[in-house]
């Protein structure tokens, strides 16, 4: 039994050092390639540093050089791992094949963030260029030549934020392909940072494109838009928050309010008193002893944007 365990102990270590070998002869064919993929990804680190400085200072002009070199250096260093992973030999070993799509996950994220980079910085600097650098985060004090023209980059640009939400979605798969286990061990803890920082970029960004979508509705642009508002009293309880009392009417003109209008909502609901006979839900009717439904009840579903839609209905009716 001894004598077995011994020429196995040989046979594994004989295997082991043959692999070890042979890892070797991989590491010694590939060492120009290795070489290669570490000096490109270190000039794209330092490009995507630099490209990131230039957005903290708002120099968005000076973004597109430093990120269009982060993603060449980012291609390159892609296209050693390919080289690598073509090596018949690499593939034999697991460890070595495993490590190379582990680095090429991590690198396709690094080119990734990178293109997003510079597609948003365009995006910044056609606004800071329209703006001849007046818009400084302060909306509501440029004129209105400034809003229409920041209103309407934004207004076209829908399919370059669609476009930036795939690449983060593309960055988190990326990063999720990583193991656990292996070269990038050591790096866990700075790409699980990474990963909460795309995921709340992704997660601002399936807000901001519905929200750049609907901008011409929200902001009056670049035709007028017209907002009915409902004041609720919440100290009279309703589904939506509370008793409608009162009600405005707003225009909206290139994202600035104008000719706001309030109304105690009894104004519309009385003289409609005898003209509208309108059957109210059966709850309304059991619950607030009323004959015919109102304005004032027509928040009835705590579901706002059922309600939302019968409050606009009702309104409409009674304004006839």
């Amino acid at each position: 039994m001894k004598k077995v365990i011994i020429k196995i102990l040989k046979y594994l270590l004989i295997i082991g050092l043959g692999l070890i070998l042979l890892l070797g002869v991989v590491l010694a064919i590939q060492s120009r390639n290795i070489k290669n993929y570490y000096s490109a990804m270190l000039n794209g680190k330092t490009s995507l540093e630099a490209a990131t400085a230039n957005l903290k200072a708002q120099k968005y002009s000076e973004i597109k050089n430093d990120a269009e070199a982060a993603v060449t250096y980012f291609g390159e260093a892609e296209n050693s791992l390919i080289k690598i992973k073509e090596n018949k030999l690499a593939n034999l070993i697991y460890p070595i094949i495993t490590s190379v799509n582990d680095l090429e996950y991590l690198t396709k994220t690094a080119e990734v963030l990178s293109k997003s980079l510079l597609r948003s910085s365009g995006i910044l600097a056609e606004v800071d260029s329209a703006t001849s650098g007046r818009f400084k985060g302060s909306f509501s004090e440029l004129s209105t030549a400034d809003r229409q023209a920041i209103l309407s980059i934004i207004y076209q640009s829908t399919p370059e934020l669609n476009g930036l939400k795939a690449n983060l979605q593309l960055s988190l798969d990326n990063l999720n392909k990583i193991h656990r286990i292996g070269i990038l061990l050591p790096l866990n803890k700075q790409i699980d940072n990474i990963r909460d920082q795309l995921q709340t970029a992704k997660d601002a960004m399936d807000k901001l494109v519905p929200l750049a979508q609907l901008l011409p509705a929200l902001t009056g642009y670049p035709q007028e838009s017209n907002f009915l508002v409902i004041l609720q009293n919440n100290d009279e309880l309703r589904p939506t928050g509370g008793f409608i009392g009162t009600y405005g009417l707003m225009t909206v003109k290139d994202a600035k309010p104008n000719n706001i209008i309030t109304e105690d909502v009894y104004h519309l609901d009385m003289p409609c008193i005898d003209k509208l006979k309108v059957t109210p839900p059966a709850r309304i009717s059991k619950y607030m002893g009323v004959t015919y439904w109102w304005l004032r009840d027509a928040n009835w579903s705590p579901d706002f944007p059922t309600s939302a839609k019968q409050i606009q209905n009702m309104f409409l009716s009674e304004s006839e």
